[in-house]
């Protein structure tokens, strides 16, 4: 097995281990640190290697926290540090949200010393105190009961991370090469360009994430160009003209796509990416770089190859049908979504083909329900001979 496949080995073990309040809270933490230590996750690994009793981590973890509440005191502004031990992680904001502080700075609550230590404890010398050792038997129950929760809830989401976020990517890198090649067919230079919008728009550089959202529009604005290049006419409100690119890929899905259902589809994705664009790119120019944030670009990217997904299919279709089908050929979906009828009128025309051995013009005309409309549909798109 591979690192990816051990990890998550690893973290089922731990999961398991945590959720049992049976089970020692060190053993599953051991698993997590496996885990960790394979995915190279050092805030978690420097969390873990505290709470297993590592003296290095407690004393700059102590130190930083004694500052802390000097500069509290002294109603002092104080900067937590992201990194302890020569540049390890270590999330010390998280650690302070966890509520675990309180009983670490607390003998009662068995403080900075090992959970496996503290367990132990918990099972032998505080048994035997009885009652009037309650309230200190409580606060280490309190503790462990939280670093078991704390524990639990990492694994829990580093699992879910590595195990459906990977299967995520991979399926859209699938999606993505297959686009990719597809439009590199039709257009190369607009091709590149959403390929090099893929790459900055993943940047941890908020700048380079700004940056992407030109590339990103001149790719949509000479994607709109190639296939429904500007005119003079208007669709209900929407201009068609050389900077309503949007509104204009918008126009060629309205026109290329006969299925109801795919057509709504499409034409919301397109408005979608319309007002995200606009948006973001207000941000962008007034400066503030910060406002696109890494979800914003992932999101905004996975939204527009979605889309070119869509595209690229019915132009494929489009190609395609240049050769008609034969109406005694098409399918049952065909019929309905290509002649624009019910379910129920579809089923008519196959039925009667079944019938009388396939349907001329003539017999189309015959069948209950199907007009005028319907036939100059389908003189249209389907061949009758």
């Amino acid at each position: 097995m591979g690192q990816r496949e051990d990890a998550i080995e690893f973290l089922e073990k731990a999961r398991e281990i945590l959720s049992n309040d049976k089970k020692k809270i060190y053993s599953g933490l051991y698993q997590l640190k496996q885990a960790a230590l394979l995915l190279k996750e050092e805030n978690l690994i420097t969390w873990v290697n505290l709470e297993l009793g590592d003296e290095r981590v407690i004393r700059e973890v102590k130190k930083i926290i004694e500052e802390l509440q000097s500069a509290r005191e002294k109603q002092e502004r104080y900067n937590l540090p992201i990194t302890i031990l020569n540049g390890k992680k270590f999330n010390f904001q998280a650690f302070l949200d966890s509520g675990e502080v309180k009983h670490k700075l607390s003998s009662a609550s068995g403080g900075f010393r090992s959970i496996e230590a503290i367990e132990n404890m918990f099972e032998t010398s505080l048994k035997k105190q009885g009652n009037n050792g309650t309230e200190y038997k409580n606060n280490v129950l309190d503790h462990l009961s939280l670093v078991r929760s704390n524990a639990l809830e990492k694994a829990s989401a580093l699992y879910n991370e590595i195990k459906y976020t990977d299967s995520l990517r991979d399926g859209f890198d699938i999606l993505k090469e297959n686009i990719d090649d597809k439009l590199l067919d039709l257009n190369p230079v607009i091709a590149e360009q959403l390929m090099l919008s893929f790459k900055s728009m993943n940047s941890k550089v908020a700048e380079e994430r700004s940056q992407a959202l030109t590339t990103a529009r001149r790719f949509l604005k000479e994607l709109a160009d190639t296939i429904y290049p500007p005119r003079q006419a208007v669709i209900g409100d929407r201009k068609l003209g050389e900077e309503q690119y949007i509104n204009r890929i918008w126009a060629f899905m309205d026109e290329s796509i006969a299925s109801r259902g795919d057509k709504a589809s499409a034409k919301s994705l397109v408005d979608l990416i319309g007002l995200n664009i606009q948006n973001l790119y207000k941000g962008t120019n007034k400066g503030v770089h910060a406002e696109v944030s890494e979800t914003q670009s992932i999101l905004f990217i996975f939204q527009i190859y979605i889309m070119v997904g869509y595209l690229l299919d019915y132009l494929d279709r489009s190609v395609k049908s240049e050769e008609k089908i034969n109406i005694n050929d098409a399918t049952l979906d065909e019929l309905e979504s290509t002649l624009e009828v019910s379910r129920s009128i579809a089923k008519k025309i196959v039925k009667s083909r079944v019938l009388l051995g396939g349907i001329t013009e003539s017999h189309l005309k015959e069948i209950s329900g199907v007009g005028s409309k319907t036939i100059s549909k389908a003189k249209e798109f389907f061949d009758f001979s």
